[in-house]
């Protein structure tokens, strides 16, 4: 996620639609999961910063059929 949000920022996207079928990913940047692991809140803090970096930004899970 982090590579793609790189990429995106540096071809200046303005608007964002994330899709990702890991659940886990997409709650725990929506916030309906809480980010307990200490490496992973370092990522979250991360991708939240790069979040904020687009005018629109959207996370949304897909099923993985």
């Amino acid at each position: 996620m982090i590579a793609g949000l790189h990429l995106a920022v540096d071809m200046g996207v303005e608007n964002l639609t994330f899709k990702s079928d890991l659940q886990l990913l997409v709650g725990h940047m929506d916030g309906s999961f809480q980010v307990k692991d200490p490496l992973l809140l370092r990522y979250y803090h991360v991708v939240k910063g790069m979040l904020g970096k687009f005018k629109i930004a959207q996370l949304e899970h897909i099923n993985r059929a």
